[in-house]
């Protein structure tokens, strides 16, 4: 401060000196007088705007969270602070750090926050509340024994020392930890308001949770050692304000961050920051180093840390059990059998744990390996299998035959494969396809009206069976600049005797981002479904296995003749397309009239199959038609009633 009050003296003086000299010159006292003034004044702006920027200072523990002593002398470096007594915390313990001034944000400066924060001895562990911080305005109190182990924050007025705080808290997660939450309404957050409140309580009256953003890599724990924090808050032209923030370990073991926005803003003003450790947090001393506040761009949140991992939270999903009981086993294993084939639909769902948005240059990775025993998939669509988004699945029970969802299996949105067996290929409706979309539907149907085929490239060898054996499998999902995203999957028997695979693009993605991957059987033969090794990840999108592919895919074009033939009311016809092309597939009667479409598009490479239902035809003889850019071939088709 005495800096800037010395070079505003040395301003006023040359300034009074030009202005004399040119008053001597121009004899124009009073114009020159003015421009100085206003030159003046334009100083003396800049220079208030730089005070923005300090260090904070002064700290002490707040009323009723003040267990560790605090540690500030008064040679502790500016902007550092801290408490502890080399023992963990009995409760909780804290300490404010008050601005030198208030700040008022606004739509061109946002107020910010930045510095250091330490654990020392100890870390978060599984806690539910190792640790707690707060950005707000808090009026009404003094701080009292500054540099002694008893600093603390009085009230001023007949208020309570630890309320009327009007601000954000951060509550981050630790290991296993449970999320933040509230007694008034059961909501679950990391980010909450305070409004006119203590500032370590998701309780006060009237508070919500403004983000549910969990620490990174998954299920990270707050370790001891150092950490930088930023928050910044700027009110925005809607009237709302965006809230920036970010605690990032320094070696990249733990992330919190995030950006959101605050609708009923409580607090476009602060002047104080408050840090509290809890008991079930084992560190024995808790400092900050360099905290600083200032008036400007909001801040840049980094990118979170990943790490691949095991999917751990299996269950039953929509009371589908088909008689079969559920056995959880180690991260990334879960198997449901019975003593016979399922009487319905076993459906089970592995929640990720974390809703997981890939980007154009991270796509989502799915991988592991199936097992099915005494039988595969030979029935007609007998095994589906997805990764979806749901916000309805709800929580994990226990029940009598093993785990269970206990939301619903509707509300799904994402992408659903269906092997096929033989020459069983599933019907979407009236479309045959092997991969497709489901929009907000159950999550294994493939009638609903809003979902959609992708690629009806079938199995290889052609019309292998899907029998009993394991199956690895592989699934990418890949955002691309355009908006569209690419789906890529491998699902081979390891024997060698079943092959699935291809890629597909969809222009329309039902979602952008994912939290399970779900599994069904409905077999007449198969005892039990293991899934292993299942695993989340981040990366580059799966190859397609072209290699094991290539011996046995299609060559050259090709319009097979239909089976039955004769036929009485259906029959199968099949094609083989060697590379992508736009097809059309019809039937029409010998006066050339079109009495059925069955494909029209792009398609990529491979064998296809479709259905022909003649049953609203004459008996006769009617012709097959398949034509591409390349490629033009006719069957004669016979239909006797």
């Amino acid at each position: 401060m005495g800096r800037i009050i010395c070079y505003g003296l040395i301003l006023m003086e040359k300034a009074q000196f030009g202005k004399n000299f040119i008053e001597r010159r121009t004899g124009r006292m009073k114009k020159i007088t003015n421009v100085f003034s206003v030159l003046f004044a334009m100083v003396l702006v800049c220079s208030v705007t730089a005070l923005a920027q300090d260090y904070v200072t002064d700290w002490g523990g707040t009323a009723g969270y003040a267990t560790w002593p605090i540690t500030n002398t008064a040679s502790t470096s500016d902007g550092s602070a801290g408490m502890g007594d080399g023992s963990a915390t009995t409760g909780w313990s804290s300490i404010r750090g008050a601005f030198p001034s208030t700040l008022t944000a606004t739509t061109r400066q946002a107020v910010v926050v930045t510095g250091r924060m330490e654990f020392t001895g100890g870390g978060g562990g599984d806690a539910y509340t190792p640790f707690r911080y707060s950005l707000t305005y808090q009026d009404s109190v003094a701080l009292q024994y500054q540099y002694t182990d008893s600093a603390a924050w009085v009230a001023t007025a007949n208020v309570a020392a630890n309320a009327n705080h009007d601000g954000y808290l951060f509550c981050p997660m630790s290991g296993l930890g449970t999320m933040s939450n509230t007694w008034r309404t059961g909501a679950q957050g990391t980010v909450w308001t305070v409004p006119a409140g203590g500032w370590v309580s998701t309780n006060n009256l009237g508070a919500t949770a403004l983000a549910a953003v969990k620490q990174a890599p998954r299920n990270a724990e707050m370790i001891a050692g150092l950490y930088d924090f930023a928050i910044s808050v700027e009110p925005l032209a809607d009237g709302t304000n965006e809230v920036r923030w970010y605690m990032v370990e320094v070696e990249n073991k733990y992330w919190f961050g995030g950006t959101r926005i605050d609708v009923a803003p409580v607090s476009d003003k602060f002047n104080g920051i408050v840090f509290g450790v809890n008991s079930d947090n084992s560190a024995t001393q808790f400092n900050v180093y360099e905290v600083q506040v200032d008036m400007g761009d909001p801040i840049e949140v980094p990118i979170a840390p990943w790490e691949a991992y095991y999917v751990d939270q299996w269950g039953f999903l929509g009371n589908k059990t088909g008689g079969w009981s559920l056995i959880p086993d180690i991260a990334g294993d879960v198997t449901i059998s019975g003593t016979s084939a399922p009487t319905d639909w076993a459906a089970v769902s592995g929640n990720f744990g974390d809703v997981v948005t890939p980007s154009t240059d991270k796509a989502l990775l799915i991988s592991g390996e199936l097992e099915l025993t005494d039988g595969g998939f030979e029935d007609l669509a007998s095994l589906r299998f997805g990764v979806f988004y749901s916000d309805s699945i709800g929580g994990l029970d226990s029940t009598e035959v093993g785990y269970a969802w206990n939301g619903t299996d509707d509300h799904q949105s994402g992408y659903l494969f269906v092997p096929p067996s033989g020459s069983n290929v599933a019907i979407w409706g009236s479309t045959f396809g092997t991969v497709g979309t489901i929009v907000d539907d159950q999550w294994f149907n493939i009638d609903g009206s809003s979902n959609s085929v992708l690629g009806n490239v079938v199995q290889y060898p052609v019309n292998s069976i899907g029998a009993a054996g394991t199956y690895t499998f592989e699934i990418s999902i890949s955002p691309q600049e355009d908006g569209s995203c690419v789906i890529n999957y491998n699902f081979f028997k390891i024997d060698g005797s079943y092959g699935f695979a291809n890629s597909v693009t969809d222009v329309t993605p039902p979602t952008d981002k994912f939290n399970n991957i779900s599994f069904a059987i409905n077999n007449s033969t198969t005892t039990s479904l293991y899934l292993a090794a299942v695993q989340v990840d981040k990366g580059d999108q799966v190859t397609v296995d072209i290699d094991s592919k290539s011996t046995i895919a299609p060559t050259v074009y090709a319009l097979k003749q239909n089976y039955p033939n004769p036929f009485n009311p259906t029959t199968m016809i099949e094609f083989d397309l060697p590379k992508q092309s736009d097809v059309s597939l019809v039937v029409f009667d010998l006066m050339g009239h079109v009495v059925a479409k069955l494909a029209s598009g792009t398609m990529n490479p491979g064998y296809y199959k479709y259905q022909f239902d003649a049953s609203n035809l004459a008996s006769g003889v009617y012709l097959c038609s398949l034509r591409t850019g390349d490629f033009t071939s006719v069957k004669k088709l016979m239909l006797l009633k």
